[in-house]
């Protein structure tokens, strides 16, 4: 069990960090079970507020301190606190770690209780901090067609319901709490998308095996979508790994062009050479390369481009994950100067005609903040104009811009996505 918790505790390091999504971390990660390590991941997470308030309970926090083992360990402490209040008790080999805990256990069960007197229900706390989302599918036209992945669906137990007449937020809301587990649509915005329960798992499915089935969430699909490259064209995608968008604009372009592909990570740059080679996106070449230090005399045929840099993560609502978004200005301005950067980069390729500026962001500074500085340079403000980049979708940027009404946000709550924001840049008089 040692190696279990110590597992769960490097999972849960790396989604509250936000350098991972929790079932990236988990199907990552060496632990074999990996049903074992992702019950117990979620478990945690979904209780970690809660939680977090019996850790920081002074009597509970004079046993862990003596620990070196769990002295600033805290997400190895959660796991710990989760199985002696909510779990069938620790099991542990480790002497040391076991006798602090269990020379815990009187007080962490007495604030548990106290908690509990005062009306503060564990599950109440969950339940507000997650939002649940349905789970999307994009489907890998460059492998298999709409008819096909549908039929194979149905083949495998799914129904297939008719979307027509989810015409807006509040028809799709309700289509979406009335999906059945084995229940699926097509998405009203993004027509290569497919609309699942939030509690199907679709790992093994033959369709995402066979990478026919791309698990995408929706908002993610919104950047190659309203790109909207010429068949043909040459491309780039600035900050490309982990590759989802990048084989999505494969798809958008039927394999055929070029998509130049660079992140200056070459881990994350070996995540996307696989995901593309299982795609099938053969028109991808992948340079491991930090695009700020590509000549602009080289990017001279490049017609189209997505700059999807670095950013907070703030807007992801992760599975199982119930985690509230830490403001650090400190970091969030250092991003917003380097998402200037590289947006200015990508707008002064000479012959550019199009552009998207995305984030996986709810923070103004990383989003409408860095478009309003682009838009501050005058050669920008002559050369390119912003344009609508999906009319039908009704959620906008935050307020005090000129350009508001032509920026895309995606909120959880009324759009069922993640966060997210989209802008399109658009070469005048072409």
């Amino acid at each position: 069990m040692d190696n279990l918790y110590a597992s769960v505790a490097k999972v849960l390091e790396l989604t509250v960090s936000k350098k991972s999504s929790l079932r990236t971390a988990v199907y990552n990660h060496k632990f074999k079970n990996k049903k074992q390590l992702l019950r117990l991941s979620c478990e945690t997470l979904k209780y970690r507020a809660y939680l977090t308030k019996i850790l920081e309970c002074q009597d509970v926090m004079r046993h862990i301190i003596k620990c070196d083992k769990l002295n600033n360990q805290k997400e190895l402490c959660l796991i710990l606190l989760y199985e002696l209040v909510f779990g069938k008790g620790v099991s542990l080999g480790d002497k040391q770690i076991k006798r602090a805990v269990l020379g815990a256990k009187k007080d962490i069960l007495t604030e548990h209780q106290a908690l509990m007197d005062d009306g503060i229900d564990p599950e109440s706390i969950a339940k507000t901090e997650s939002i649940v989302l349905p789970r999307y599918g994009r489907v890998n036209t460059l492998k298999a067609g709409m008819d096909e992945v549908i039929s194979a669906l149905q083949e495998e137990g799914y129904e297939f319901l008719d979307n027509s007449d989810v015409k807006n937020r509040t028809k799709f809301k309700k289509a979406v709490d009335n999906l059945q587990k084995y229940q699926f649509f097509v998405d009203r915005h993004v027509p290569e998308v497919l609309v699942f329960s939030p509690y199907v798992d679709l790992h093994n499915s033959l369709l995402f095996l066979e990478s026919k089935l791309i698990l995408q969430d929706k908002a993610s699909c919104l950047s190659a979508f309203v790109l909207k490259p010429d068949v043909g064209s040459v491309c780039v995608d600035a900050c490309a790994a982990p590759g989802n968008k990048t084989s999505h604009l494969a798809a958008l372009l039927e394999n055929q062009g070029e998509i130049w592909a660079y992140d200056k990570d070459k881990s994350r740059l070996g995540t996307l050479e696989e995901r593309i080679g299982a795609c099938g996106a053969t028109i991808v070449i992948p340079t491991n390369s930090d695009f700020l230090r590509v000549p602009l005399e080289d990017l001279e045929t490049v017609s189209y481009a997505i700059v999807d840099p670095p950013c907070s993560g703030s807007g992801m609502v992760r599975r199982g994950e119930f985690l509230a978004e830490e403001y650090n200005e400190k970091r969030i301005k250092g991003l917003s100067n380097l998402q200037s950067m590289l947006l200015k980069h990508a707008l002064k390729m000479p012959n550019l005609r199009r552009l998207v500026y995305s984030t996986c962001s709810i923070h103004e500074l990383e989003n409408e903040g860095v478009i309003q500085e682009v838009l501050n340079e005058d050669w920008v403000k002559d050369t390119y104009e912003l344009i609508d980049p999906l009319p039908s979708w009704k959620t906008r940027g935050k307020d005090g811009y000129d350009f508001s009404n032509l920026c895309i946000r995606a909120d959880p709550k009324v759009d069922l996505t993640n966060g997210f924001f989209v802008v399109l840049f658009q070469r005048k008089n072409i």
